[in-house]
């Protein structure tokens, strides 16, 4: 469902994460490591676009940006 929906936005998304990815809700924060350790980012690469308060709070921990 995410990859259909981002088909749909006028930019382009290489990589979408879920939580069920990570095998964990937000705010945990296996959530927040999956892309840093699937791709070998560092926290200052990836921005986590946020549906609520509390995922945007979750992003806190690892040092990853948000945006919501």
């Amino acid at each position: 469902m995410s990859r259909a929906l981002a088909a749909r936005l006028p930019v382009r998304c290489d990589d979408i994460f879920a939580s069920e990815h990570a095998g964990y809700y937000k705010p945990h924060p296996s959530v927040y490591a999956l892309p840093l350790r699937t791709l070998g980012l560092s926290t200052d690469q990836p921005l986590e676009v946020a549906g609520s308060a509390t995922d945007v709070m979750g992003t806190k921990p690892p040092g990853c940006a948000a945006y919501g």
